[in-house]
């Protein structure tokens, strides 16, 4: 699952538009609701009270799973959140750790898989944005990822994510084109949609007949061109490719439950409103029973 390699350094760049301030007070706000995670200010107060400081430190732990360059960690640790980051590419988690070295904010990163990471604890909030858990490409997959937060989480704890529905990588981008310009950086991103592939199809030039492994999987192709920093008439070029399974809310609602986790509810992700048949990102709140 080694993505976003030369990707990593344009990231940023390209991902300003993405509303991680609007995603962090909703996920302040479901904590609230339904979890047991507190800021640093009140869980001060509550560990002052109580002489289990560690399970307290563990329940008011939030663990961002696919954090990438640690937008939305950093966002939660300004909210008062102890945050842990952990993700597969190190080339990520570089950006994130030189901004960390920085700011000083006391976020620990971690390089590991999603599928199998361990924290050497608990932990009282599992957080997941930006269609990372697409990335998980079999339901074998997703049931590791969700086994591994069951297994760490704290009694009460709660796991918000959210996921890309096969209706939005099917109808709304499959088989399209994007493009964009920045003047010093651009991309072109080549979208194709499969509802069944081999793993000969998707990971060898030479494709064989599918067999069904892997189903609803939007594949696509980025060429992405960053301007030389010393000759402005340079452009380098990288090529990268990328897989996401699309799921339909009945299919995360089953992996979900299989793996031991009470589903608590679900929302669209662009309304907060109900999840409809055109909804393209599904926010979903999970956890273990207190």
């Amino acid at each position: 699952m080694e993505e976003y390699t030369g990707f990593a350094k344009i990231y940023d760049e390209f991902m300003d538009n993405t509303p991680y301030d609007a995603w962090a007070r909703r996920i302040e706000k479901l904590i609230a609701e339904y979890g047991i995670s507190q800021p640093a200010s009140e869980s001060n107060d509550c560990a002052a009270k109580s002489s289990a400081a560690d399970v307290d430190a563990e329940r008011n732990l939030i663990v961002d799973l696919g954090c990438g360059t640690g937008r939305m960690t950093e966002k939660l640790s300004d909210a008062g959140y102890d945050v842990w980051g952990i993700d597969a590419s190190e080339d990520m988690l570089a950006i994130a750790m030189e901004r960390e070295e920085e700011a000083h904010r006391g976020i620990r990163y971690l390089c590991q898989d999603m599928r199998d990471f361990e924290l050497y604890g608990g932990a009282g909030t599992f957080i997941s944005v930006c269609d990372c858990m697409n990335y998980l490409l079999t339901m074998d997959d997703l049931a590791l990822c969700l086994r591994q937060v069951k297994l760490q989480l704290c009694p009460g704890g709660i796991f918000i994510f959210d996921f890309n529905t096969r209706y939005k990588y099917q109808t709304v981008i499959g088989d399209r084109t994007i493009a964009e310009d920045r003047g010093n950086a651009a991309f072109i991103w080549d979208n194709e949609f499969l509802e069944s592939a081999s793993e000969e199809e998707l990971f060898s030039e030479d494709g064989n007949q599918a067999d069904g492994k892997y189903r609803n999987i939007n594949v696509y192709h980025v060429s992405f061109f960053l301007r030389d920093e010393r000759d402005a008439d340079l452009f380098h070029r990288f090529e990268e490719t990328h897989y996401q399974r699309g799921y339909t809310l009945e299919e995360m609602k089953r992996a979900v439950q299989s793996a031991g986790l009470v589903w608590i509810t679900e929302l669209d992700s662009d309304t907060d409103g109900p999840v409809c048949d055109t909804t393209q990102r599904i926010v979903v709140v999970a956890g273990v029973k207190q």
